[in-house]
């Protein structure tokens, strides 16, 4: 209880992220993530960041980033958010298993993973500072998992 209120937090849910194939579903995915981006849009001007950091921002927000680019959107909002307010925030993930289980339904499941774990479990890859940063959640609560 004494971290409450202390950092940043970002809430995604990957619910709505299912599609009958994989380019539909990197559309919905990539819609998702300027979504996120939007709710942390003072961060585009923001003086903690550097010019390059605040144009990559804007690509993601205006959703003109693609492929690679997008695959580490994730992890570099978090890093962002980190240098702008100088704490490591906390990144809750909720229906993670939706785009993976339309994909494994619709065929594209290896492409779906390869880009799910270089995408979301990236951020808490190499952390060795020990701190709670990652959870995710579940229908019956909260599993942490660094």
């Amino acid at each position: 209880m004494r971290e409450q209120g202390t950092r940043p937090v970002v809430f995604l849910t990957l619910k709505e992220v299912q599609s009958g194939n994989y380019e539909g579903l990197m559309v919905k995915l990539s819609e998702i993530v300027s979504q996120l981006y939007g709710q942390s849009e003072y961060l585009e001007s923001s003086d903690a960041l550097s010019r390059k950091e605040r144009e990559y921002f804007t690509d993601v927000f205006d959703r003109t980033c693609q492929g690679e680019k997008l695959q580490f959107a994730l992890a570099n909002l978090m890093k962002m958010m980190e240098k702008h307010y100088g704490k490591k925030p906390i990144l809750l993930l909720d229906e993670y298993d939706s785009p993976i289980l339309s994909a494994w339904e619709n065929c594209y499941y290896k492409e779906v993973i390869d880009f799910m774990l270089s995408t979301i479990f990236c951020y808490g890859k190499g952390r060795t500072d020990n701190e709670e940063t990652f959870g995710l959640l579940e229908r019956d609560g909260m599993q942490y998992s660094p």
